[in-house]
């Protein structure tokens, strides 16, 4: 029985126990349902910085750069080409440089020569990440979204001799010289690494090593090459000091870890150095590391559980009042006793020292270089650390979705159609309410107080930019659905957290094997405590990656052991038995890893009953000298084994085949997670005699339900099968298709109501002038961004991909703003407000896209709302401008600007050259969504890129009306067959932004945004006599028969008897030659 002592003689516990109280009750009173509540949210979230992202080809010299692209467009001879690139590469000496005009962007006078005072930053070569430790070293972040110079990431795209060069002797980047820093575990595999200023790094050296530099280390016998990179690039990970919550190591302390031993049956997966030696289901003592990552706080001293930076400390940290446990008389018949040794052995109290935190070794990753926890905080200290916040626990929303992992393990033959049916009831219903109230999607919405605008202004769905915004989120969540990722109600995804009560049974106690709270196979998370939660007595408990079996079906806490659960875990993390091996079957560390909890009956009923736990062990990690050359074959071996999702994708088509092999996902799991830990092993094992399979499988086709789950081309999929995902892929797409939106709001929307009344806006102002030139610049960027990014990230697995796609965008807005309030004197308020009148009153662009206005200012517009829907009576009505031909100061201008542009043409007539057509861009052409009965746009867009390909400026200008130059007209005769579709066309791959417009009166100036490819594979080239490139076209892909005119010897499409091309001097010679009989 636990027994409260009634009364304490040391002080410092007596006011403790004052102040803890008060602490406790502030804690629980900011909580809700278990969660705590953070009432200003901005003080939670780190701020952004923005870095230049460069690649080893910006470094390579011009002789060298000329041979690399010959090796990349060459048809012959590559591998003589690449060996005298390699070569080339190979006896370069000195320092690699990377020269200004990389990074920065110019205008060209008439000469061809740089116009300086053009200069302006290259966001295509910027990157935009989260605040760190490092960041916080080279900015104050004074400004909005800093440009951090000291700091450099950089892709090796291949060339690893280059990137040999640059950790050897570094790089010179705009005049300043940079050397190699790290790359962490996730960049290693993406073939990156990180490099600093070196005056930077010289400056902020001990901030930085924390008194570690790798003579230090070295001379301590050395460290594992991939943990000492992942560590070093701890400093760039995300952290952030909260407001109201700076600490330090003062108020810490290190103790080692705890760690149990489980003897259960298990399926023992095992191997020697090179390759599996056997499967065997048998007992086994399986070693688990109880608080691998974790350590604990007392309430109060964070708002909830976090993930935690500081240097080199990682981990998570967890709420438990560890005074209160020392309060108590006996735990299983011990005292429990303040005085304890820390990682080091040497004795400490935690009441006398006032000890807060408690810290396990396994978070301070290089404890054992320092010869005592003294040392270690003394250093720390010495440098300003404070303890920062990677991240902090998030609030539940009541529901998750699944990932398709999940479901492709569970039994088939338990997955019948009702059990499908039931699984999907959830996310059927979500995606019908959101045909019908769009508040269902506004609540989803990415943007960023967009949703909130909506929330407080329902009417704005009115506006056709926000109701293509919805559309598009909904296309999004029903996509997501057919990929298997289903609502499950009542479910979360919480921290999971070890049984901290055991962990302070053996710490405190000293009780080798003790009891805890949780028993086994049971879990405890508060979500589930008060209703309408508390009705379940099971759950599912899954984390990704599931490659095998990984369901850990877990009984919910109740009873006795449910109050005093309720009496020491505060927060919704999820928190584990002591007693069993659940870690090893989500292959969990307590670091902050998050599993799904769910206890959806479906899933829990379909689950496979006759599998056992894998189990296998991994290498170790050896310890060499820390050298550069050391580094550099890291790096390389670690890019040429970054083969994960290979291994995933070979078992999910294993999954969705019509007989699955058991015991090759067995080995491929274990595989998997060996090839993970390459990085810092720097070893795995070879497949032997599964070798073939796994080749065959990643040879295959994807299955069916990737072109939702995973955005593959349908033809590149295999057909429909019988498999949970497929299955579960065609019901949805059944039951959600043709159904139109119904949603209605009871009020017109008033376009006033994002204005602030008191800022006037002048339409004939400078201002308004210059911001309407900006914004078609501006909008076409963004366009060819797109589709940049979707190329890019088609090399990049989801998540990554995701990240990327964030972090561009986000240099992107960063460089809106800055460009627009130069504009307005920085005036965000004024630069909102002509922004709104230019977007949503211009006649042109009330139904175009509006996301730099609202990705820009839109908490100034929100600010605007929920100031004015409070009185819309009081709202003035605004029209929209009207544009009268062939007046006003604007339309003189535009008129003087095109008038410009056609005699530069007219004085400077460009000349058709050869172009290069590639694979990438053909492929993109011919899988584009092309509108029904409207398949000539297919060749138009072909038509348009090459002509581009062609001018000088990179440009196409279609003319309305131009004798010598292209027009719409000619558009049609070169696609033929008697087709008029050119001008209707070209706006149809406008709405679908492969392509941007600018209107010059009737004239059109066209940039066809087709992809960039890192390495492009050469198709065929068009020569520039070959004035109509549609032959070319229908030639190479064999749609149409082409013919060689035997006058002209031009190649052109022949349609029926047709015996030369249509140049009327061909046909009048064929006439003139059969009069004669020579025909």
């Amino acid at each position: 029985m636990i027994i409260y002592q009634p009364s304490i003689t040391m002080v410092g516990i007596f006011l403790h126990k004052i102040r803890n109280r008060t602490e406790n009750i502030a804690y629980r009173r900011n909580t809700i349902g278990g969660n705590v509540y953070m009432s200003n949210k901005k003080k939670f979230e780190p701020r952004r910085f923005r870095i230049y992202k460069l690649s080893t080809f910006d470094a390579l010299t011009d002789d060298e750069r000329k041979f690399h692209m010959a090796y990349k467009d060459a048809k012959k001879e590559k591998v003589f080409l690449k060996e005298q690139r390699d070569n080339l590469i190979a006896s370069f000496e000195g320092v690699r440089k990377i020269d200004r005009n990389r990074l920065y962007i110019y205008d060209y006078d008439e000469n061809g020569e740089i116009i300086e005072e053009s200069e302006r930053e290259n966001f295509d070569k910027q990157v935009a990440l989260a605040e760190s430790e490092m960041a916080r070293m080279a900015t104050d972040f004074s400004e909005k979204d800093p440009l951090v110079i000291e700091i450099v990431y950089l892709k090796t795209s291949k060339l690893n001799e280059v990137l040999h060069q640059i950790v050897d002797r570094g790089l010179d980047i705009d005049g300043q010289h940079y050397i190699f820093y790290s790359s962490t575990t996730n960049q290693m595999k993406r073939g990156e690494c990180i490099l600093l200023k070196e005056n930077f790094y010289k400056a902020h050296e001990q901030e930085i090593t924390l008194g570690l530099t790798d003579e230090v280390v070295n001379a301590k016998d050395g460290c594992n090459i991939g943990k000492r990179l992942a560590y070093n690039g701890l400093l760039l990970s995300t952290s952030f000091i909260p407001e109201g919550y700076e600490l330090t190591l003062d108020e810490c302390l290190v103790v080692p870890d705890f760690e149990t031993i489980i003897n259960e049956k298990v399926e023992c997966i095992d191997h020697d150095d090179n390759s599996i030696t056997g499967i065997e289901a048998r007992n086994e003592n399986v070693k688990i590391p109880q608080t691998d990552g974790a350590g604990m706080f007392l309430p109060g001293v964070l708002p909830s559980s976090a993930q935690i930076r500081c240097g080199h400390i990682k981990g998570c940290i967890f709420p438990l009042d560890f005074r209160k446990f020392l309060q108590l008389d006996e735990v299983e018949g011990i005292k429990p006793s303040s005085v304890i040794s820390d990682a080091w052995g040497d004795k400490h109290d935690v009441i006398k020292e006032n000890i807060k935190i408690i810290l396990t070794a396994s978070q301070v990753k290089m404890w054992k270089y320092y010869d005592s926890w003294e040392e270690l905080k003394e250093t720390y200290n010495a440098c300003g650390k404070k303890i920062a916040i990677n991240n902090f626990a998030e609030e539940p929303k009541g529901w998750e979705k699944t990932s398709y992992q999940y479901l492709h393990t569970l039994d088939r033959g338990k997955f019948t159609n009702d059990k499908l049916k039931e699984l999907c009831e959830n996310t059927l219903k979500k995606l019908k309410d959101m045909k019908t109230d769009a508040g269902k999607i506004a609540e989803i919405l990415s943007e960023p107080y967009l949703s909130d605008a909506i929330t407080a202004y329902p009417e704005l769905i009115q506006d056709k930019y926000i109701q293509k915004k919805l559309e598009n989120k909904f296309r999004s969540e029903r996509k997501d659905a057919c990929g298997n990722k289903l609502i499950l109600e009542d479910s979360l995804y919480a921290y999971i957290c070890p049984d901290l009560y055991t962990f302070c049974e053996w710490l405190f106690c000293g009780i080798e094997n003790p009891k805890g709270i949780i028993p086994r196979n049971h879990v405890y998370c508060s979500f589930y405590n008060d209703e309408p939660y508390n009705k379940y007595d099971v759950v599912d408990c899954l984390r990704s990656p599931h490659l095998y079996m990984e369901h850990g079906i877990r009984n919910l806490v109740k009873g006795d052991e449910l109050e005093q659960c309720k009496d020491w875990f505060i927060g919704n993390d999820l928190v584990v038995s002591s007693h069993d091996l659940l870690c090893r079957i989500l292959q969990f560390d307590v670091d902050g890893d998050h599993a799904l909890v769910t206890p959806n009956k479906t899933m829990i009923e379909c689950v496979p009953t006759d599998k056992n736990i894998l189990y296998y062990t991994g290498f170790d990690a050896d310890k060499p000298q820390i050298t550069k050359e050391a580094i550099y074959n890291a790096l390389v071996a670690s890019m040429d084994n970054s083969n994960i999702g290979d291994i995933s994708n070979a078992m999910t088509k294993n999954y969705n085949n019509e007989e699955i092999d058991d015991e090759f996902n067995k080995v491929m799991c274990c595989y998997n997670n060996l090839t993970i830990d390459f990085p810092k092993t720097q070893q795995n094992i070879s497949l032997g005699e599964y070798e073939e399979k796994y080749n065959q499988l990643i040879n295959e086709k994807p299955p069916y339900f990737f072109q939702y789950a995973k955005d593959k081309k349908r033809e590149n999929c295999k057909p429909l099968s019988n498999s949970n995902c497929d299955r579960i892929c065609a019901y949805i797409h059944k039951e959600t298709s043709n159904k139109r939106y119904t949603w209605k709001t009871d009020n017109p929307f008033k376009v006033g109501v994002l204005f602030d009344e008191a800022i006037k806006v002048d339409t004939m102002d400078e201002s308004y002038r210059r911001l309407e030139q900006l914004m078609f610049d501006l909008k076409r960027k963004e366009q060819s961004l797109t589709f940049r990014i979707n190329n890019e990230i088609e090399q990049l697995d989801k998540s990554d991909a995701m990240r990327e796609k964030i972090s561009k965008y986000d240099v992107f807005y960063t460089m809106c703003d800055k460009m627009i309030l130069c504009i307005f004197d920085g005036d965000r308020k004024r630069a909102t407000a002509y922004l709104t009148d230019f977007e949503y009153l211009q006649r042109e662009n009330c139904d175009s896209g509006k996301n730099i206005l609202w990705n820009c200012y839109g908490d100034i517009i929100l600010e605007n709302i929920k100031a004015n829907v409070g009185n819309p009576a009081g709202i003035p009505e605004r029209k929209s401008h009207y544009k009268k031909k062939g007046s006003g100061k604007k339309n003189r201008e535009v008129h003087e600007i095109g008038k410009s542009v056609i005699e530069k043409i007219n004085k400077d007539i460009e000349e058709v050259s050869t172009v290069t057509i590639y694979k990438d861009e053909l492929e993109w052409i011919d899988n584009l969504p092309y509108r029904k009965n409207c398949s000539n746009d297919r060749e138009l867009l072909f038509i348009l890129m090459v002509q581009q390909k062609r001018s000088k400026s990179g440009k196409v200008w279609v003319y309305a009306n131009k004798r010598t130059a292209l027009t719409c007209n000619g558009l049609d005769k070169m696609i033929g067959d008697g087709v008029s579709i050119a001008k209707k066309g070209i706006k149809r791959l406008q709405n679908m932004g492969v392509l941007s417009i600018i209107m010059h009166g009737k004239d059109m100036e066209i940039v066809v945004n087709a992809p960039e490819v890192n390495e492009p594979k050469i198709a065929y080239g068009i020569e520039g006599t070959q004035k109509n490139p549609i032959v070319s076209f229908y030639e190479h892909n064999k749609e149409r028969m082409i013919a060689e005119c035997p006058y002209c010897h031009k190649k052109y499409i022949k349609v029926g008897n047709m015996k030369t091309c249509q140049n009327t001097v061909c046909r009048e010679q064929l006439a003139m030659d059969r009069k004669l009989g020579y025909k």
